[in-house]
């Protein structure tokens, strides 16, 4: 072997190397020991490397949130999604999105693989008067962990963790948004109103 070839052998071993180590790497288990509060950006930058995409919500129209986000992909398609305030740059949340054939797709596989969890039911703040919740949320406020359940597909898409003792705004005084049909646009009904004379938790639970 050539010292040329030698070289580009060595090249290419390690681009496989790296490409294999980062997927090993970004996996389920390895971002659940990721505490938000406790977790960086250079802590991240050091772990994973440079996230593929980085999102900062001053730059989207009209959006009230500040800080940003950074995303890294798996085989092309966004895995885990890191959220930053402006004001830190500790690990606010984080979202891991759940790819076909896993395990944690199913709600009650998905319940089982956290311990110690006191889940509590909510579906969307805000429920289109022209159609039906579609999404449930299996909550621990007081650990800062949630499932997101689509309850048409019946699988859990996202598993998502945060700061349980972060700062939230109030949000009191905040206006339900529009939905239109058409040229006819109707206000939100909040899922309070909604689900005033029926469980959150038996909708979650009924086959739609």
């Amino acid at each position: 072997m050539t010292v040329r070839h030698y070289l580009i052998c060595s090249l290419l071993c390690a681009s496989y190397a790296f490409a294999a180590e980062k997927n090993q790497i970004v996996s389920l288990s390895i971002i659940w020991k990721l505490v938000p509060g406790q977790v960086t950006k250079e802590v991240l930058t050091k772990r994973f490397g440079k996230p593929d995409e980085v999102l900062d919500f001053k730059k989207i129209p009209s959006s009230k949130l500040i800080g940003e986000e950074w995303i890294y992909k798996q085989n092309g398609r966004n895995r885990v999604t890191f959220t930053f305030t402006e004001t830190s740059d500790s690990l606010d949340s984080w979202v891991w999105l759940l790819h076909e054939g896993e395990p944690e797709k199913d709600l009650i596989a998905a319940k089982k693989k956290f311990q110690s969890i006191e889940w509590q039911v909510q579906t969307e703040k805000w429920i289109n008067p022209h159609a039906f919740p579609m999404e449930c949320f299996y909550k621990d406020e007081k650990q800062g962990i949630s499932l997101t359940y689509n309850i048409v597909r019946k699988e859990v898409s996202a598993i998502s963790r945060w700061n349980p003792s972060r700062k939230i705004a109030s949000d009191t005084d905040e206006k339900p948004p529009e939905f239109c049909l058409g040229t006819a646009c109707t206000p939100a009904i909040s899922a309070k109103e909604f689900f005033k004379d029926k469980s959150v938790a038996k909708y979650c639970e009924e086959v739609h």
